[in-house]
């Protein structure tokens, strides 16, 4: 008898740090990452080409992920067998939550709301915003779908829904991710003293009764 698949949140970093979340939400062949950034360690002292993988991972700064990652950062091929259905998400422009996007594998779709997916490649225009991808100039920015506000996007047997939120980011959005068994809800970075607290409210109710919240702290 086949036990019958189940939804598997996995946090690989931003626990224990103020920013640098990855998360993974995955159910039996499809699974997807949010976000992709870096913590915030300036006491480190590391510039932009000290910033290697191994160096990412043995400080923490980014989490160890499997499958998700270019094999040619990791030197580890993506278990395709595996995962039928990938895909990847950020929430906004902040470092904490997008310097890593270049180390995504070029053939899993990165979605985010339509201004972080026009900004970031502006930002990274003279390549010191975003880690370098491999084998690409530095300015290089991967490809970034923009995401339809409040429509579904399916990723196998998940659906993402990208909705307008409010950070002192342009263009923040939030997420609400769907399973055949679980509803789980990724605020992003969130406020609602900003200028747009109408947006953060249709959003909160638009994610009432999920299973799960995972929202960012940072007392």
């Amino acid at each position: 008898m086949t036990s019958k698949p189940k939804t598997k949140v996995t946090f690989y970093n931003g626990l224990t740090t103020i920013g640098g979340p990855m998360i993974e939400v995955a159910y039996d062949k499809s699974h997807v990452l949010f976000d992709l950034g870096e913590v915030y360690r300036p006491e480190l002292g590391l510039k932009m080409e000290d910033e290697d993988f191994a160096t990412l991972l043995k400080y923490q700064l980014i989490g160890d992920v499997p499958d998700f990652y270019d094999p040619k950062v990791t030197g580890k091929e993506i278990d395709h067998e595996r995962w039928e259905h990938s895909a990847a998400y950020i929430s906004h422009l902040h470092l904490d939550h997008s310097k890593a996007m270049n180390l995504l594998a070029p053939e899993i779709p990165l979605y985010a709301g339509p201004l972080t997916a026009a900004l970031l490649p502006v930002l990274n225009r003279d390549g010191e915003f975003l880690l370098p991808a491999a084998d690409k100039p530095k300015n290089y920015t991967r490809p970034i779908i923009a995401a339809k506000l409040n429509e579904p996007i399916h990723v196998g047997d998940i659906t993402l829904t990208v909705v307008p939120s409010d950070h002192d980011a342009y263009g923040a959005t939030g997420l609400i991710v769907k399973t055949p068994d679980k509803t789980i809800v990724h605020t992003g970075d969130i406020r609602l003293h900003g200028y747009h607290p109408d947006w953060v409210r249709k959003f909160m109710a638009a994610g009432e009764g999920c299973d799960m919240l995972i929202i960012e702290g940072t007392g």
